[in-house]
């Protein structure tokens, strides 16, 4: 028998795409990998594309349309990957760098340190190990190598995964070994509320010679029911206050002492006017709240609040960053963003069942001031969602991470910036820019403001005014019907 010929894949082509500043131009560089000479071949229908003899490279001018174009000219023929060309890089020149002058002490500055692992600890149901934890990272073999070596770190073959028991005090001493190492990520299902805990993983990011603060100050915190963000934000600015009076005790620290500090913020142009008002909220709550001091009245110039308008994006920029967007669940993620007016949060809150289609209705709960609401469901987006359910069979969230836990907010942020890069979109937007398009454009379209703040959750309308001063700086390009007449 003659031998027959196996069907050989070809392999899809890869090319890089990397940022090049050339003189004073900014361009981007194309590099391939197993693409041989059909580049030349490939690029020869595109003019703008050019071909470097000196740097054997093909490049082309860095702007929206040029990007928007070969997105949607090779994107079918090429494997595209635009990590280098989306990487940001910031170099500081001389006039640029932070100027500190002598004997002055910035308060609200703490040494960080640069852990590139991330270590997520998960609810862990199997009969072999009851009342655990699962241990998930990328794969890792110093992280490994001592997860190994670790008494209260259990390996399991047939989990292929580290386990550790799901005890407060193996769990706190186990975040304490990390530091240095991995920054740990605790599941929003393990619902963890021991003070102790949320203060070691509210400090692992910084240096481990920080003077903590009271576990008072998150009981406090906790037992008041302020949201989790809340939370984070008044430790992390009162942690900073604690570190600056390092030496002394902080009972002892009296009305001078933080009159002082709170100017030496406002007189830096390193913080804003909300930072300057979240620093004193959070000093404030720990004399009035927890040790209970008489309330003081403090010679402090509060920030004139800013009031930016929100950064809009047009119904021509989000139909291009919807369609450059090929993975389903990616798609889905922000059509239901702006479809439905959501913030990030209320996303990846979602469950399966608050998609209500017979009522065009999605439920959202607990977002914002712990409020329940609904929004409107798109009947655009009921095809996109039936494909991707086919596709990736979530069990309880709408969008599920990794590891069948909910969907992270920080991946929500990667999508957008990449599809906001293959759209050509150049200017500064971010997902919560969907949300401001959104009530926009219902403005725009003539929708009462009152149905507006309803969908948004807004308790007052005057929030929501915001996007009625948007629509009418667009009034700038209508013209009078004076002008259309010939009186002279």
């Amino acid at each position: 028998m003659g031998n027959k010929k196996k069907d050989s894949i070809v392999p899809t082509p890869v090319v890089y795409l990397n940022h090049w500043d050339y003189n004073t131009y900014e361009l981007v560089k194309i590099l391939g990998k197993g693409v041989g000479g059909s580049l030349g071949t490939m690029f020869k229908t595109s003019p703008w594309i050019k071909y470097s003899r000196q740097y054997k490279c093909y490049y082309f001018l860095k702007t929206r349309e040029n990007l928007g174009l070969f997105y949607s000219i090779y994107s079918s023929q090429l494997e595209i990957n635009d990590w280098y060309l989306m990487r940001k890089k910031t170099k500081l020149t001389i006039a640029q760098k932070p100027v500190v002058r002598a004997g002055e002490n910035l308060p609200g500055t703490l040494k960080k340190q640069k852990n590139k692992v991330t270590l997520l600890l998960l609810p862990l149901k199997d009969k072999n190990y009851p009342n655990h934890i699962v241990l998930k990272f990328k794969f890792n073999s110093r992280l490994h190598k001592i997860l190994r070596q670790m008494v209260q770190v259990d390996w399991s073959g047939r989990l292929q995964s580290f386990v550790i028991e799901c005890d407060l005090d193996i769990i706190n001493d186990f975040i304490k070994s990390m530091r240095g190492i991995a920054t740990i990520s605790v599941s929003k299902e393990l619902k963890i509320s021991n003070s102790e805990t949320n203060c070691l993983l509210l400090e692992q990011t910084y240096d481990h010679k920080i003077k903590t603060c009271p576990v008072a100050y998150m009981d406090k915190l906790v037992a008041l029911k302020y949201s989790k963000n809340t939370i984070t934000s008044y430790y992390r600015h009162f942690l900073k206050y604690v570190n600056h009076f390092k030496e002394r005790d902080i009972d002892e620290l009296g009305k001078d002492e933080i009159e002082a500090y709170m100017k030496e913020i406002n007189k830096s142009d390193r913080y804003s006017g909300s930072y300057s008002h979240m620093a004193i909220n959070a000093i404030k709550f720990y004399y009035e709240k927890v040790i209970e001091r008489p309330i003081e009245k403090y010679k402090i110039t509060r920030p004139v609040k800013e009031h930016r308008l929100p950064n809009v994006m047009s119904e021509e920029e989000v139909q291009r960053l919807v369609k450059v967007t090929q993975n389903i669940k990616h798609k889905c993620i922000l059509l239901l963003i702006y479809s439905a007016g959501l913030r990030r949060s209320e996303l990846v809150n979602l469950k399966i069942s608050d998609i209500q289609k017979e009522r065009k209705q999605i439920f959202i709960r607990g977002s914002k001031g712990k409020k329940d609401r609904y929004s409107i469901l798109s009947d655009k987006i009921r095809g996109y969602l039936r494909k991707y359910y086919i596709e990736y069979k979530p069990v309880e969230w709408l969008f599920e991470g990794q590891y069948g836990a909910r969907y992270s907010v920080g991946s929500i942020q990667k999508i957008f910036d990449k599809s906001k890069a293959r759209a050509g979109i150049m200017r500064k937007v971010t997902p919560h820019s969907l949300r401001h398009s959104f009530a926009s454009h219902l403005i725009e379209r003539g929708v009462d403001i009152k149905i507006v703040q309803e969908l948004l959750g807004h308790s007052s309308i005057i929030t929501t005014q915001i996007y009625t001063h948007v629509v009418m700086c667009k009034l700038k390009n209508v013209k009078s019907p004076l002008d259309y007449l010939k009186i002279y």
